[in-house]
C-alpha cells in the first residue's frame, strides 16, 4: 500500500523579510541608537543631583564660615571692649588719685568738689551761724549786720565792708565770675589768683573786723584804703575756694581795699602769718 504526502507551501509576504543582510541592519542600528539615546538620558540626571548636592556642600561651609568670623568678631570686640574698659577705669582712678594728692596741701584733705550743690539741703549747715558780723578795733563794738543793706556798719566802712560781703557771698553762691568781680586790675597784676571756678562754700562763724595798724604797701593810689581782718569757717571744705585750710578751721585773712572812682575794690588778699 503506497502512502499519500501532502504538500503544504506556505506564502510569505515578501515585504516582511528582508531581502538581504543588509537591510536588517539598520534596524538593529535603529535599536542601539536608542541605547545610547536611554544612557545619557541617565547620566544628565546623576550630574544634576551631584551639582545640587555640590550646591549645598558649598552653602554649609560658607554658613559654617560666616559663623566663625561672627564668633571671632564677638570675641574680638568682647576683648577691646574689656580691656578698654579696664584702661580707663584705671586712668579714671589714677587722676581721681592725683586729684586727691593735689588736694592734699600739707596733710589737710578736702572733701569731693559739688559744683552744683544746693547747700542749703544741708542741714547740719543751716543750723550753723551764717550771720554776716562787723566789729571796729577801735572800740571792740560788735555787730551782725544785713549783707543787703549794711546799716549796722559805719558808714566810714560801709562801703568797703560791702565789696569784702560781696566776695563772701559769691563764694557760698560757687560764683566765681562775681567773686573775679570784687577784686582789682591791681590784685591780678601782682600774682593774685583768677577763679575759673568754684564750687558752693558753707561759711559760717563770719567776722570781718577792722585793722588800722596794717598796711599794705605798694598799692594804687586812691581816694580812701582800708584793711579788715576776715575770718570764716568753711564746713566740709572742697577746696576750690581755700586750699590753705581744713573743714571748720580758722584761718584769718588780711583785705586791702581801696575806693577808686567812686567803686571799691579789693586789692590783696594775704594769709594770717604768726607776728601779723
Amino acid at each position: 500500500m503506497s502512502k499519500k504526502i501532502k504538500k503544504y507551501t506556505v506564502k510569505l509576504d515578501k515585504e516582511s523579510i528582508p531581502e538581504s543582510r543588509e537591510e536588517a541592519r539598520p534596524a538593529a542600528a535603529a535599536e542601539d541608537n536608542v541605547r545610547e539615546d536611554k544612557a545619557p538620558a541617565a547620566d544628565n540626571g546623576t550630574e544634576s543631583e551631584k551639582k545640587s548636592e555640590k550646591r549645598s556642600a558649598d552653602e554649609a561651609k560658607s554658613r559654617k564660615k560666616r559663623i566663625i568670623i561672627t564668633v571671632a568678631a564677638c570675641l574680638l570686640a568682647f576683648v577691646v571692649l574689656y580691656y578698654g574698659i579696664t584702661a580707663i577705669s584705671s586712668v579714671i582712678k589714677q587722676k581721681k588719685q592725683d586729684d586727691e594728692a593735689s588736694k592734699a596741701v600739707k596733710g589737710i584733705k578736702f572733701h569731693t568738689p559739688n559744683y552744683t550743690e544746693d547747700i542749703t539741703q544741708d542741714r547740719v549747715y543751716m543750723g550753723l551761724d551764717r550771720n554776716f558780723y562787723f566789729e571796729d578795733s577801735s572800740n571792740g563794738f560788735r555787730t551782725s549786720y544785713d549783707p543787703e543793706t549794711l546799716e549796722e556798719v559805719s558808714d566810714v566802712y560801709r562801703d568797703t565792708v560791702r565789696t569784702i560781703t560781696r566776695y563772701l557771698e559769691a563764694a557760698i553762691a560757687g560764683d566765681a565770675e562775681e567773686l573775679n568781680g570784687c577784686l582789682s586790675d591791681w590784685y591780678f597784676d601782682n600774682g593774685g589768683k583768677q577763679r575759673e571756678r568754684i564750687a558752693p562754700q558753707k561759711l559760717y562763724d563770719i567776722l570781718i573786723t577792722t585793722d588800722t595798724q596794717s598796711k599794705v604797701s605798694d598799692l594804687p593810689a586812691s581816694s580812701e584804703s582800708y584793711c579788715y581782718w576776715v575770718e570764716y569757717k568753711i564746713r566740709m571744705n572742697n577746696g576750690t575756694f581755700r586750699d590753705d585750710m581744713g573743714s571748720d578751721g580758722v584761718k584769718k585773712e588780711l583785705f586791702a581795699v581801696s575806693v577808686r572812682e567812686g567803686e571799691a575794690v579789693i586789692d590783696a588778699v594775704i594769709p594770717f602769718r604768726s607776728g601779723s
